[in-house]
């Protein structure tokens, strides 16, 4: 979560979850793990992260022009919220997915986890 929080922040996430989506799944995959706490995690994270500057997403971009606000100054005021962001959505993940996180001999699922599992798969 931090390495998609720290990338968003200097790419546009978009891009950061498409690159890192095929290693969420791969790490899951290796862990013997359902993908879905992975991938939420990714998402969610990449999106707090671009918060923090101006090169994070078009509309801090948008923002950014409209306000006249410089790249560091930007930076200066909106890194503190983005960090802060990653943090309740790292929580946030932690708790949604909690029985997906637990060592060998876990419990059952989450609800979440569960839902996604049974959830019939569409064919293209």
């Amino acid at each position: 979560m931090g390495v998609a929080g720290l990338l968003s922040a200097l790419f546009l996430n978009d891009t950061v979850v498409l690159m890192l989506t095929p290693t969420a799944i791969a790490l899951a995959r290796r862990l013997d793990a359902p993908p879905l706490p992975y991938l939420m995690a990714l998402a969610m994270a990449a999106n707090a992260g671009s918060l923090a500057t101006i090169t994070g997403n078009p509309q801090n971009m948008a923002i950014s022009l409209a306000t006249g606000t410089g790249y560091l100054p930007f930076v200066a005021a909106l890194a503190p919220i983005a960090v802060l962001s990653l943090v309740v959505v790292a929580g946030t993940v932690l708790l949604s997915f909690r029985d997906d996180f637990r060592p060998a001999g876990r419990t059952s699922p989450s609800p979440v986890s569960r839902f996604a599992r049974d959830c019939p798969r569409s064919t293209p």
